[in-house]
């Protein structure tokens, strides 16, 4: 943890915290920092504290932040596209795609194993939990009841207000129609009405979560393969929220 401050006090920044907002803008680091302030208040490891007073909790108990120890016949290996060439190792590690010769261009794609599972434990708060669809919906089923006010006192994880507060938009980028709340994207469709998300990816992983707090519905979708991101991110939940509200 040292390591990671020093190195933090070295960085330069690009401008001043709170002047610019952006899709590009968005940085990890901040969960980083949250991290280590929990474990500082907590006095326990950032995991820990989450499968104490978050996971347990909610019947959570498969999921977890080191894959050494999930079963190995279980676990959904990264995967990325064969290949060596610099223009291939780009788009596998930054999805980084060239519009005039695109590597998804439509065709099957030759696919490889990727060397590295997740990120350094370092990381852990901005997005290392490994987990599954079946177990994600318990959190998505919580948030939507918090948000509802039907949550039992042994499911005590955060309170209503503080959730409130996570789906207020705090910034806007009109350009793109998508706001930011306290680290919950915030979209109001046109077609479908507010909804509230979260995205993620690392080599050879994208993932999604969707809460429709009106409609009372969420959607996760988790997927080994970044180079699937277009689909999993946007077209596929999008679809699935339309037949839920038959459109």
């Amino acid at each position: 943890m040292p390591l990671f401050i020093k190195g933090l006090q070295k960085v330069k920044l690009n401008f001043t915290p709170g002047t610019k907002f952006s899709g590009d803008t968005y940085s990890n680091i901040g969960f980083d920092l949250l991290g280590i302030i929990v474990s500082k208040i907590s006095k326990q490891p950032f995991h820990k504290y989450i499968y104490e007073n978050v996971l347990s909790k909610l019947g959570i108990n498969q999921a977890t932040y080191f894959y050494e120890e999930i079963d190995s016949s279980k676990l959904a290996l990264p995967q990325v596209v064969a290949g060596t060439s610099k223009r291939i190792e780009q788009f596998n590690i930054y999805r980084i795609d060239d519009k005039k010769n695109p590597i998804l261009n439509g065709k099957p794609l030759e696919l490889r194993n990727y060397e590295t599972y997740g990120e350094p434990y370092i990381d852990n708060p901005t997005g290392n939990l490994i987990t599954t669809s079946s177990e994600l919906n318990k959190w998505t089923k919580y948030l939507i009841q918090l948000n509802n006010g039907t949550t039992s006192s042994s499911e005590n994880v955060i309170k209503q207000e503080t959730l409130k507060d996570m789906w207020t938009v705090t910034e806007s980028i009109p350009k793109y129609k998508i706001s930011l709340g306290l680290t919950w994207w915030i979209f109001d469709n046109s077609n479908l009405g507010r909804y509230i998300c979260h995205f993620g990816n690392n080599p050879g992983f994208c993932s999604i979560l969707f809460i429709f707090p009106e409609k009372n519905f969420g959607i996760n979708i988790l997927c080994n393969g970044m180079f699937a991101q277009d689909a999993v991110f946007d077209k596929i939940p999008l679809e699935i929220a339309n037949l839920m509200m038959n459109k």
